[in-house]
């Protein structure tokens, strides 16, 4: 089943919205809009009297943005449980709990970034650890989508691989990659144009995309 993204032109993109029995991961650059997707979705759920549980990892999270976007947000904020994990371990930790029992009230779970604190712990571990770890934590969220039928989100960071000439890539590759049934690539390009492209789907084709804008008060469509 679709799950309605709170935003009409990635709906579109999605063919309904987002996917509620698999994790679903938007990832990019920074400014490209990957928070203010996750804070669409929470309009559109937590107006309609949903619960949503938001792991913030990165700061990113602006009380002021939502009140840019939606008059409401104090009842968004109302129906939003925030967590903030300051350590990798402690992610991991929350999500262990989690898959075991998470609160019937919560309609969908975000993570915004699945790749902050693995990124910070990168070279205090072996890289092979690291993945594996991470492995672990996508696992987690893989039983709480099946075992408890509550939706993953995640957002995720881009890093530059200079071995492969600077191409930006996602933060945990094909570990996130090969979790994530449906992912989101959002772009930035010129003139404050944003592009939101399949990365990958189960029935969409891969490179359909749709461009748009970021003003104050949100997300509009690019004509």
């Amino acid at each position: 089943m679709r799950i309605d993204t709170g935003i009409g032109f990635l709906n579109e993109l999605l063919k309904g919205g987002f996917e509620d029995d698999t994790i679903n991961t938007v990832f990019g650059p920074a400014g490209s809009g990957k928070t203010t997707t996750m804070m669409y979705f929470m309009i559109r759920h937590a107006l309609e009297g949903k619960k949503v549980l938001y792991i913030e990892t990165e700061s990113g999270f602006s009380t002021e943005r939502l009140r840019q976007i939606t008059p409401d947000y104090s009842e968004v904020l109302k129906r939003t449980l925030f967590l903030k994990p300051v350590s990798f371990d402690e992610l991991s930790r929350i999500l262990e709990k989690l898959r075991g029992e998470i609160d019937k009230s919560v309609y969908a779970l975000i993570i915004d970034s699945v790749g902050t604190l693995y990124r910070y712990e990168l070279g205090k571990k072996d890289n092979f650890e690291m993945n594996r770890l991470l492995g672990v934590q996508l696992s987690y969220l893989s039983e709480i989508v099946r075992k408890q039928g509550v939706p993953v989100l995640l957002t995720d960071q881009v890093y530059s691989d200079v071995v492969s000439g600077g191409i930006s890539r996602m933060v945990g590759g094909d570990v996130i990659k090969y979790t994530s049934k449906l992912i989101v690539e959002l772009k930035k390009l010129k003139d404050n144009k944003r592009q939101a492209f399949i990365y990958r789907h189960r029935s969409i084709a891969e490179k359909e995309n749709i461009c748009f804008r970021i003003v104050q008060e949100g997300f509009v469509a690019d004509s």
